[in-house]
């Protein structure tokens, strides 16, 4: 068996060891333990591993893991990273070890795996690893992730989402891909400090600092019986209520004074 090797140029791994092992020890190494392992001397694929990959072939032997799951030239060493760490925590790592997934995704479904989680709602390559970790934070914490478990959701609009979750609110009012993540911001500031009149706002033709406008007017008292039968208000109809009402403030602090 021969190997061809190199150091996989513009690669970062946090193994910095195998950098300052000779690399002929290396390969004496891992081609002795390779001759021991019947699977391994029948791979077709072993060959033209960098010393990453061949460093995390030789822990996978060490450690007597099956390492003909992940002993494929097309996985990174990061991504053998992660599916030996998950055949270490003895988890089923047929769910993750295809190169679909990079090795951030992997590793968000290996934690999950480790978690007892039911990890299928998120197993799909269409979500990005910080999506993946949206949502197994919120499986770790029981919450009903199917709200929000979707493709049309980025990251920051599902994060939104979770945290309204997490503060028992009731976030089907914006759980909505319409809205960006600072229009969610507001929505759930407003469902947080239990104001009134919501629904006046919560409407995505309103820019973020348009609704913040209407949040702290409601708090500051105004009054939402105009907005009655008006449903839903334009803003023109909003910006109109705010400005007579910031009259009235005026007014009235004037004549206080």
């Amino acid at each position: 068996m021969s190997f061809q090797l190199n150091f996989g140029e513009g690669k970062s791994y946090e193994d910095t060891s195998l950098k300052e092992r000779p690399l002929i020890q290396l390969t004496n190494q891992i081609h002795s333990l390779a001759q021991s392992n019947e699977i391994i001397k029948k791979s077709k694929d072993f060959v033209y591993f960098d010393i990453f990959q061949l460093g995390e072939i030789e822990k996978g032997m060490e450690n007597d893991v099956n390492v003909d799951k992940y002993a494929k030239t097309y996985f990174s060493a990061e991504q053998m990273q992660e599916i030996r760490l998950g055949l270490e925590n003895h988890i089923n790592v047929d769910l993750y070890a295809t190169p679909e997934f990079d090795e951030w995704q992997m590793k968000q479904i290996r934690l999950g795996l480790e978690e007892r989680l039911d990890v299928s709602i998120y197993t799909n390559p269409y979500f990005i690893s910080g999506k993946m970790e949206e949502i197994r934070i919120s499986l770790e914490k029981k919450l009903d992730v199917k709200i929000y478990a979707r493709e049309e959701f980025n990251v920051e609009q599902m994060r939104q989402i979770r945290r309204g979750l997490e503060e028992g609110l009731s976030v089907k009012i914006y759980a909505d891909p319409k809205f960006d993540k600072k229009q969610m911001n507001e929505i759930r500031i407003g469902l947080d400090e239990r104001i009134k009149g919501i629904e006046i706002y919560a409407n995505p033709e309103f820019t973020a600092e348009q609704m913040e406008r209407v949040r702290k007017s409601i708090e500051e008292g105004m009054n939402l019986e105009v907005f009655e039968g008006i449903k839903p208000p334009t803003w023109k109809q909003v910006e109109f209520v705010l400005e007579s009402n910031n009259l009235i403030l005026q007014h009235t602090k004037k004549h206080h004074d």
